[in-house]
């Protein structure tokens, strides 16, 4: 996972206008590492805690954008992994509880059929 991750995005490590987001708050994390209070000397309506996570990142030293891009991807590769192995446990057929064989398909509720204890007349 983590190899296709980093092939997929590493064309586009180190470009700036990729992700305005992104630029902004890395611009507040900065900021918060040179002693700026959150919502006094600079101001964005996000909880703090994301800007924390960029003064980490910028913190790291190195080009910032650079830096938070890399750490993007490694949050994606470790996201896709999470995902992959939670559907291997939800379908893996050693689980105790999995089904022999599939299920039938369940065929959704025509909303206009009504069902035969309603009366057609209003009430």
């Amino acid at each position: 996972m983590l190899l296709i991750a980093f092939a997929l995005r590493s064309p586009l490590f180190g470009n700036p206008v990729i992700h305005s987001d992104e630029q902004f708050y890395l611009l507040v994390g900065d900021r918060l590492l040179h002693g700026a209070w959150p919502f006094v000397d600079i101001f964005d309506r996000k909880p703090v805690g994301l800007f924390l996570i960029f003064a980490g990142i910028r913190s790291v030293g190195g080009n910032g954008i650079v830096m938070y891009q890399l750490a993007a991807t490694l949050v994606a590769a470790g996201t896709a992994f999470l995902v992959g192995r939670i559907v291997h446990r939800l379908t893996a057929p050693d689980r105790p509880h999995a089904p022999d064989r599939p299920r039938a398909p369940v065929r959704p509720r025509d909303p206009l059929r009504r069902h035969p204890r309603q009366s057609s007349a209003p009430a």
